[in-house]
């Protein structure tokens, strides 16, 4: 029986009106074999675990 791993991510974001703040996100990793990857797009950071995506704002 696999338990469940649970990955805290911890990243700046910078609001519109130039406020920066520490975001922390908690993810679950189904498995142990899961990998979490970063996929870099135009716009944003996402983490993908198992197929699903976790969107995340542009690290600073």
């Amino acid at each position: 029986m696999r338990g469940t791993v649970h990955t805290l991510i911890q990243y700046k974001r910078e609001q519109l009106n130039g406020v920066k703040e520490i975001v922390k996100v908690t993810i679950t990793i189904c498995s142990l074999k899961t990998t979490i990857h970063k996929v870099l797009e135009e716009t944003e950071h996402a983490f993908v675990c198992e197929g699903v995506r976790f969107p995340i704002s542009k690290t600073m």
